[in-house]
Formats: C-alpha cells, structure tokens, sequence
C-alpha cells in the first residue's frame, strides 16, 4: 500500500544541517510517510550525509543531473508524487513530532481543504518570533484571499500538507527564472483556488534563521540579481499574484474589487521590502 503523505526535501549544500531535518521526520508520532530527498549537484558530500538514512525504506534519494534551483527542485519532486497528500520541508528546516499527524487529521475534518498548515516559529541571529497567517477557515475562497492579501501575502501555508489533486489542477509549483523570487508565495495564492486552507494554530514548524555570512537560497535570490532583474522579477511576480487573483475571485464576486485593492497593496509592500524604497518611489510617479 502507498503511504499517505510523501515529504519532498530539496537539498542543496546544505552540509550536515540536513541531519536535524530528517531527524524530525524520524520522530513523527505519524508514521504512514514516506521521504523524497533531490539533491542539487555538487551532491557528493550530501549522498554520504544522506545514505545511511536510506536504510528506511521510506527514505528515497534523487539527485539531479544538473542544477535545476530551489524552485525547479521543488518543481521535479512533485511530479514525482503519487501519495495522496504531500508536504514541502527545505533543507534547513524541522517540524515538530506533532506535525504530520495534527495536519492530516485536519484533512480529515476539513474534506474539502486543499491545504492544513501549522504555525512557525523562527529563531536565530539573536532573533526569535513566531509566524502565522489567520485565514478564516469558514469563509468562502473571496474571503480567503482577501485576508491572505491583507496579511501580505505570506506564504506560511506552502510547508503545510496538502492534497496531490492540486498538482495536475494547477501549472505545478511555479518556476520564474529569477532564482524563484517569491514564487513561493504564488503556490500558497494557488492553493487558495484549489480549496479550504486550514490553520493548525500550534507551533510546529521550525526554521533557523543562517548567520550573516552564510548565503541561503531566499538570500541569494536578491543578493545575487542586480537591481533591474529584481525589477523584472517583481513585475512577473506582480503579474502573477494579480492573475491568480483574478482567476480565483470572479468580477461578479461582491469582495472582488477589495481583493484586488488589497493585491495591489501586497505587491507595492514587497517590491519596497525587497527592491528598496528608492525604485519604488520612482515606480509610483
């Protein structure tokens, strides 16, 4: 029998970090999971961190050919999926012993959810807080994504565990060729379309925030893309949010016009935190 979540790991130089990750995963009161591990080239140190861990036949490795970037990595696994619900956990990230099992028993209270998601807690550098989106569980699709653009569309809900349907209902997770500028936050928007998003209001996903010389993937999307590729990242990405939207919430919908309002202002807020306020005073004239 298949097992009912499939967790999809994309690593990459991630060094023995990847240990506390699939730690995590050994230790869930859920059991009925397997692992799909891609691994990003130069993989050799990664393969021997990884292998004795594939003594579990639930733990699988896939290591790329060539380097496909966080996104595309992502992108690979899921159409590998055949479970019927998934979850994304990156490299560098742990989930509590609770995690797998509190998200699918909300599948199960919510049949019709596309995605149940738990609350984060991030720590590191001297810093410590928590990070949730409050979507209200009873309201209709409109109301979801206005709340969800109202909170700045953060992407808390694209770790939680999701239904597989999405895969094939959607364009599967988003590639944009900027090193995968937010488009994390476009999966959660696409998940929103699919179905109910539940929240778990417990803390039970974990990230460590990386020292100051260490650049991570989320790091490296701004640090490495000069100002005028952020630029045209942000606008795809702009465009994108806004599509979706659209597509999700019909004119005909009384909340459509707020939604878009609420879009908008999203979009201006990430375009000043990520590109800075001197571009973004320049876009307003």
């Amino acid at each position: 029998m298949k097992p009912q979540i499939t967790v999809c790991i994309p690593a990459y130089c991630t060094g023995s970090v990847i240990r506390r990750t699939i730690e995590s995963l050994r230790c869930q009161r859920f059991k009925d999971f397997q692992v799909l591990i891609g691994i990003e080239p130069p993989a050799e140190e990664l393969i021997k961190i990884v292998q004795p861990y594939l003594k579990d036949q639930r733990f699988i490795m896939r290591v790329n050919s060539e380097r496909l970037g966080w996104d595309g990595n992502i992108r690979q696994m899921l159409l590998e999926v055949d479970t019927p619900f998934f979850c994304i956990l990156p490299h560098d990230d742990f989930i509590h012993p609770d995690y797998l099992m509190a998200l699918y028993i909300g599948h199960q209270g919510f049949p019709d959810a596309s995605v149940v998601y738990a609350d984060m807690h991030v720590f590191g550098n001297g810093r410590k807080y928590n990070k949730l989106l409050d979507l209200p569980v009873n309201g209709t699709k409109a109301e979801q994504v206005l709340a969800f653009f109202q909170a700045g569309a953060e992407a808390v809900p694209w770790r939680g565990v999701t239904k597989t349907t999405v895969i094939k209902n959607t364009d599967g997770f988003p590639v944009d060729g900027y090193m995968g500028f937010a488009v994390e936050c476009e999966w959660a928007l696409s998940l929103l379309g699919e179905g109910r998003a539940v929240r778990i209001p417990r803390k039970l996903y974990f990230k460590q925030l990386h020292p100051e010389n260490i650049t991570s993937a989320s790091k490296a999307r701004l640090v490495e893309q000069d100002r005028e590729r952020l630029i045209q990242a942000w606008q795809r990405h702009r465009d994108r949010m806004t599509g979706l939207a659209r597509s999700i919430v019909p004119e005909s919908d009384p909340l459509f016009e707020q939604v878009m309002k609420s879009a908008d202002q999203a979009m201006l807020d990430r375009r000043l935190q990520f590109i800075g306020p001197e571009v973004t005073q320049n876009y307003l004239r």
